[in-house]
Formats: structure tokens, sequence, C-alpha cells
């Protein structure tokens, strides 16, 4: 991924009206409500089964990481099965270290010859918007005390919706290693990634932003910045600082301005058709601090949003200030939504494909 900042200031009307390069969103943009989608094109997800080990090696602490993914990707409908393994028995068959760990992705029902394993037995249901994968998990812990011993089984069957890349937790244990005399724990985890055709995997993105801030009578301050992702990656941005000069801050005179800032993410991924499937996720930062000085103490307020859009297409989503219960305090001065009501905010996003 590569950054590029170009940030200046445009007290304008338009940012066209400004000097300096590339001074002007690459087209007309269009009015995000006017392409936003409920759902993306789809490849089938994989569903990831994780454990995440923490032990002692000569004291220390140590984490490792086992990763099972279902086989293939899976529909809407469709079914598959995994088991994790963690731990190993010491030659008496008591429980040693659970710093090892196996998986496979077929099972038969049968207890592993391991102290403890987790059956994952999962559906796919559909969809819950663009990004929210959904499935119906029936998950097991079979927990064996001794090698031989009959095995302990607890666990449930619950609804998962993952967002792309959020790690959800199913079943978590504690245990004293008898070799190391170090508390150990496992953590057993699933995950959703849609799965990337191969033709896209190489290909990359190239995003255009701008972040504007429009006053009262019109004056527009402006921040751009652009960057470069692989197709399907998330690429987070935070777009240079712009500071309004508000003519009716009751504390103008005390040497206190308001700063902003727009942050977020974007994904794009390319479709089939041609077009790109765009979620971005974007809220505007506010504070009020010392003329000049860096942001502190901000409040923000935002959420996501889902796109098609065209190469080469520019899209104008309006950065909402719904949240009316934000308050900033510096010096005894306060910074309320009443101040700031008839200001509007403005990300615009080009999506080029490289």
């Amino acid at each position: 991924m590569e950054w590029k900042a170009l940030s200046f200031i445009c007290i304008a009307a338009l940012p066209s009206a400004c000097e300096g390069p590339s001074t002007e969103p690459a087209t007309v943009p269009i009015q995000a409500t006017e392409i936003e989608v409920s759902d993306f094109e789809d490849h089938g997800v994989e569903l990831q089964l994780r454990v995440k080990l923490q032990g002692c090696i000569e004291s220390a602490i140590h984490q490792m990481t086992g990763l099972c993914i279902a086989q293939n990707s899976m529909a809407v409908g469709e079914r598959r099965q995994a088991l994790v393994g963690t731990g190993t028995f010491l030659n008496a068959g008591s429980v040693g270290s659970l710093s090892s760990s196996m998986c496979v992705d077929r099972f038969d029902g049968r207890a592993p010859s391991v102290p403890h394993a987790w059956t994952i037995d999962a559906t796919r249901l559909p969809n819950s918007g663009p990004s929210g994968h959904r499935f119906d998990i029936a998950w097991e812990h079979i927990a064996t005390a001794n090698e031989g011993a009959t095995s302990q089984r607890t666990g449930d069957r619950r609804v998962v919706a993952l967002t792309e890349g959020e790690r959800y937790v199913l079943d978590w244990i504690a245990a004293p290693s008898k070799v190391s005399g170090c508390a150990e724990s496992a953590i057993i985890e699933v995950m959703a990634e849609p799965n990337e055709l191969p033709e896209f995997r190489a290909r990359a993105l190239v995003y255009d932003i701008w972040y504007v801030h429009t006053l009262p009578d019109g004056t527009e301050l402006s921040e751009r910045v652009d960057t470069t992702a692989f197709n399907g990656e998330q690429v987070d941005f935070r777009m240079p600082v712009v500071r309004p000069r508000l003519q009716n801050l009751p504390f103008a005179d005390d040497g206190l301005e308001v700063a902003m800032r727009a942050v977020g993410s974007l994904r794009g991924r390319l479709r089939t058709d041609g077009a790109v499937d765009l979620m971005i996720d974007a809220e505007v930062l506010r504070s009020l601090v010392e003329i000049g000085a860096p942001m502190t103490g901000f409040v923000g307020g935002g959420g996501g949003h889902a796109f098609r859009v065209e190469p080469g297409q520019t899209l104008r989503l309006e950065l909402s200030h719904d949240d009316e219960r934000w308050r900033i305090e510096r010096e005894g001065r306060t910074l309320t939504p009443d101040m700031l009501r008839a200001h509007a905010d403005a990300l615009i996003v080009t999506v080029g494909v490289d």
C-alpha cells in the first residue's frame, strides 16, 4: 500500500477555484445515495477456525496461533465441519502442556487423542447487509483429563454475524501446565474471509480521497490524500486537519479554535461486471484546541456505507451530524453541536483500477 498526501486549504466556493496540483476531483461527483447498495457480489466465504495458545517457555510468556480453514469457500446454505485440538498427554497419561495444536477439516465424531478438542459444524446463512456474514454454528469442547478416560463434552449452538476480518471467540480455557508450572490458556475463535477470484487477487485499486468542510457562507475548506491498495484490502485514511475560523464562537478571543478531520477506512473489491464493490466507513473528529495546536480530546460520529461504483467514477458522501449529545470542554469553554449546525462535511472519493 502506498500513501501520498496532497494537503492544502481551499477557501473558495468550490475546490476548482483553488490553486495547486489536482485541485478538483477527477470527475463530477455523484451523490452517494444514488449508488448505495444493500449487498455485494458473492463468490463464497471461508470460515476460518483459529486456536490461540499462551504458555511459558523458561518462564517467558509466548503465543502461537493455529489456523484451520473450512474446506473451500461456502455459498449460502452450504455446511462445513472442522476440528481443532490442543495439548499433549504425559507418559503417565495425564495432561501435559497445551503448547501444541492440530487441525483437520473432517472428523468422525470420535474424541481425538488430545486433552482438548473443539468441533465446529457451521452452515452459512444469508448475509445481513453487504459485509455481514452470518453462520449457524454448533460447537463442542471435548475435554479428556487422562489418556483413555471418558471425555467431557460441552458446547452450544448460536448464530454468529461476522464482518470481514472480525474475530469471534467461541470458547476459552485456562489450565496450569504440569510441565512448566505456568498458567496456560487457549482461545478458540472464528473469522470470515470472502473468497477472492484468482484473476483479481493481484489487481490494485487507486483511491483519490477529499475531505470537504463547508462553512455557512459556502466557503469550503478541503484536504486531499490518495493511496493504492490491493483488491479486497482494507485501507485506513486519516485526513489532514482543517481549522474553520468560526465567527459565532463565544470564546474566539480566548486563543482557542475548532480543529476537525475525517478518518475512516475503504475496502474495494472488483466485480465480474467490471464495477467495484466499495465499503466506506468514515467519521468526522472534532476538537477544541489552542490556535495551531494538535488535535486532542476529540469526539466523532459516523458509520459504514456500501456502494457499487464504476472505475473512475467519483462519489460524494455527506457525513452526517446526527449525534447531538456530544460536548467538548477546554479551559472552561464548551463547544456544542449548535455551534456547528450550519456547517457540512463530505467525503469525495474516486476509485481507479491499476
